[in-house]
């Protein structure tokens, strides 16, 4: 009921083109790990070849797009590692197509995310649960300039989880996250520079959060420490 294995992209392809009939495979979890080398090809007999994956994780340690990974009707889960890139059109459309099923998304080394197009993923995942960033990077804004998709849609978040580690957060940018997530319970951040007073003033505003967790809590920069 378990399968590990390091090259899980070749064994689809090998049995791609070495069956009569394309099989296809009841596989819950598909995890592609670093050594597998995607290629749109892979990606593509992932969708075909493995209708039924609820949790999905794409690690490769070399480039790859999700542009013909196809609808995956129970996806739940989805781990992306980006490498260094940054959210682009393809992976907008394939949140668009899978979105609706999704509960838990984590993407990493997601560098100078876009505000907008983060805003749109939220919108397309209409039943997330936990979000996580882990070694990102988000582009900086102006909150007066900014224009909010879910003000735009009048929509809300329904996250519940955000977890923010290895990944710098400014004040305005974690205010606004919070802001459209107004069904938080747990809140996890790598670090905070916020002195007691804001933080009072969150959790006050906040009275569905049960859990704030902060690794390394640095008030007005005047010192460290957990919290």
């Amino acid at each position: 009921s378990v399968l590990l294995y390091d090259s899980i992209a070749d064994t689809l392809w090998y049995c791609s083109v070495n069956a009569a009939v394309s099989p296809k495979f009841a596989l819950k979890t598909v995890a592609f790990g670093a050594t597998d080398l995607l290629t749109p090809g892979h990606l593509e007999l992932l969708s075909q070849m493995c209708p039924d994956v609820k949790w999905l994780s794409l690690n490769s340690a070399f480039t790859y797009s999700v542009q013909t990974l196809g609808f995956l009707p129970k996806l739940t889960l989805l781990s992306v590692n980006f490498r260094g890139g940054s959210l682009d059109i393809h992976f907008e459309d394939f949140l668009r197509r899978n979105g609706t099923t999704i509960k838990c998304l984590q993407l990493v080394e997601a560098l100078d995310m876009d505000w907008t197009r983060l805003e749109k993923l939220l919108l397309f995942c209409p039943n997330l649960e936990s979000l996580v960033l882990y070694d990102c990077s988000l582009e900086r804004f102006e909150s007066f300039e900014h224009a909010c998709e879910f003000r735009r849609a009048a929509a809300k978040s329904t996250v519940r989880n955000l977890q923010v580690l290895r990944t710098p957060v400014m004040s305005p940018q974690l205010d606004h996250l919070i802001a459209i997530m107004p069904n938080l319970s747990r809140l996890e951040l790598g670090n905070l520079n916020w002195d007691v007073e804001q933080i009072r003033n969150l959790l006050l505003r906040n009275g569905q959060l049960q859990t704030m967790r902060i690794l390394n809590w640095c008030p007005n920069g005047l010192g460290a420490g957990p919290m």
